[in-house]
């Protein structure tokens, strides 16, 4: 159990360094699209270490359940089976 908390809290500061540019509380209206924009335009690591892109609503969703929950927000859902 320890080992999959360990991954989720690695997932979780993956998610958190691709929402951190718009964590800046002083961005003029409009920025943060633009931002988001720009953060689908590049390359982000996943949690095994690939390159990958990321869409807008994924980006969206991060930033969302981090303002909602904080860091426990980007974690990864444990399924129940």
């Amino acid at each position: 159990m320890k080992k999959l908390d360990d991954e989720r809290s690695r997932i979780a500061l993956l998610r958190y360094e691709v929402i951190a540019p718009l964590l800046n509380r002083s961005l003029p209206r409009g920025a943060q699209s633009n931002l988001i924009e720009e953060l689908t335009s590049q390359m982000h690591l996943d949690a095994k270490n690939r390159l990958i892109h990321l869409g807008k609503r994924t980006i969206e969703r991060y930033l969302s359940h981090y303002q909602k929950f904080g860091l426990e927000g980007l974690k990864p859902k444990v399924r129940k089976e």
